[in-house]
């Protein structure tokens, strides 16, 4: 997984669950700052003394940590969230993406969660040892017939190594030795994708202490599950136990066992109900929406969001928008605009977010449950999808091929996730039909970040060949109330529309 934030993107397994590691993260470099300047000075340097025990304070009031260790990346999420008023996005992290290399060349850090040995290097035990390591820096082997690369961190030309843009190597720091290393890129992401240990499961001499879900999430070959009698508690034991190799800690890693009480509880989901404008329902569609919410999402799921409303209310008063169209939404989650351009004569509407089954099933449950005949007929569907990848499935849900999508929504995702923005528009370019229209709404909820959201539709224009057009804002009441920051900017809803030259 890639855990993105504004100057640091943070790499974990792909459950988002690593085993301890010891200490807490350092704090990320304020944004003018190059990715090399925070190893300027030692790790626990006295600037950064105050900003770490701070940051230790609150990951054990929200239980998050109790000597230091994190296991998750969501909970790294939301320490960057709070503490440092960062955006943070996870998403996936394949060895074929530049993800890594474009968040270096951003000026930011890469902080990664792997598999160690006993030399903190890299290796592939199931997640026994697992621990967090921060990337500064990359390289190619050298090949002198290619031209030069396109930056380094002073900004000037140097010999380009290879045309490629994934790394031969990486340079990181060791989250816990903090001594400098330099790694094989790939080993370094084979030794991150084989943590197995996933959703709540600590290491302990017993095995590994889990719930009920975790263990049914694993459900592998290589591992045995004994319940303990008389007790829902059940344990999992590695069929072959891997060395101890951190012998250096001064105790056994392996008996780590989270007190009573560490974790907060699973945040529940809610149920919501979206009414619409009485002189907008036409006869034989409901006025009123159920919708059940997932419980607290590092993507902001479990929100509905003023964009959403406002576009889902414009669908409304003005049909021709989507009557008889093909729709498609990105990082719909609530997806009220899907929903009404359904129910407003939409040939189809396909409602899609990042393929977290979690997520998906919470819209696919709002489709049945709210447009049961609209989903037996095909008219309304939900997808799993991540912006930029291939839309092979997305154009399969459309009714045939004859056309791409004539509307694509884009609710509150800009400035959500800005790191984001070239996916976001690659896949619009890719997936929208001739003359079709993206409809793009949103609150710069980050005022100093607001000139960033509208960067996007620069982007559009130069790279991508979308034209634009702002229409009229809207003001709706402040998501965040107690941020900081203009009011009156947090209150706007932004509203545009996108198409291609």
């Amino acid at each position: 997984m890639v855990f993105a934030v504004r100057n640091v993107t943070i790499v974990s397994t792909p459950d988002n669950v690593v085993g301890p590691s010891h200490r807490p993260p350092p704090p990320p470099p304020p944004p003018t700052q190059a990715a090399s300047k925070i190893f300027a000075d030692p790790m626990n340097a006295n600037a950064f003394t105050q900003a770490v025990d701070q940051l230790l304070a609150r990951a054990q009031d929200r239980k998050y940590s109790s000597k230091g260790e994190i296991f998750t990346a969501q909970h790294l999420a939301d320490l960057a969230i709070s503490h440092f008023g960062l955006d943070a996005i996870v998403e996936d992290w394949k060895i074929s993406d530049s993800v890594v290399v474009d968040c270096l060349r951003n000026g930011g850090l890469v902080l990664v969660a792997y598999d160690k040995d006993g030399n903190h290097e890299p290796c592939c035990k199931k997640g026994a040892k697992a621990h967090w390591a921060l990337i500064n820096g990359v390289g190619w082997k050298t090949d002198d017939q290619l031209g030069t690369v396109e930056w380094n961190l002073d900004g000037n030309n140097v010999s380009r190594t290879s045309s490629s843009n994934i790394p031969d190597i990486v340079l990181c720091t060791h989250g816990k030795s903090l001594h400098q290393a330099v790694w094989s890129y790939s080993k370094l992401f084979e030794s991150s994708w084989n943590l197995e240990f996933v959703n709540d499961a600590v290491l302990h001499g017993a095995g590994v202490g889990s719930n009920q879900e975790s263990l049914n999430a694993m459900d592998r070959d290589d591992y045995e599950i004994d319940a303990k009698e008389g007790t829902t508690e059940q344990t999992l034991n590695p069929v072959t136990a891997p060395e101890d190799d951190d012998d250096d800690l001064g105790y056994d890693a392996a008996m780590f066992v989270e007190p009573e009480g560490f974790r907060p509880p699973t945040p529940q989901g809610s149920m919501q109900e979206y009414e619409r404008d009485p002189t907008h329902v036409q006869p034989g569609t409901p006025s009123k929406l159920d919708l059940q919410m997932i419980g607290h999402h590092a993507l902001w799921a479990h929100k509905i969001w003023n964009a959403g409303m406002v576009l889902a209310r414009h669908i409304d008063a003005d049909k021709n928008i989507v009557n008889g169209k093909r729709c498609l939404e990105l990082g719909g989650g609530a997806s009220l605009p899907s929903f009404l351009a359904a129910i407003n004569g939409a040939e189809c509407a396909v409602a899609t977010d990042y393929p977290d089954p979690h997520l998906i099933r919470s819209i696919d449950r709002n489709c049945r449950v709210n447009f049961p005949e609209l989903v037996q007929e095909g008219k309304l569907k939900a997808l799993g999808y991540q912006w930029g990848q291939d839309l092979s499935e997305v154009f399969a849900a459309l009714p045939d091929a004859v056309r791409k999508f004539d509307v694509i929504f884009l609710a509150d995702v800009v400035p959500v996730f800005f790191t984001e923005h070239r996916n976001l528009l690659k896949t619009c370019q890719l997936a929208l039909a001739e003359r079709g229209m993206c409809y793009v709404y949103f609150t710069s909820h980050v005022v100093k970040f607001a000139d960033r959201d509208l960067s996007f539709f620069q982007l559009a224009e130069r790279e991508f060949g979308f034209a634009y057009e702002q229409l009229p804002d809207v003001k709706a009441s402040a998501m965040f109330p107690d941020d900081v920051g203009d009011l009156k900017v947090r209150e706007t809803v932004n509203c545009y529309k996108m198409w291609m030259k």
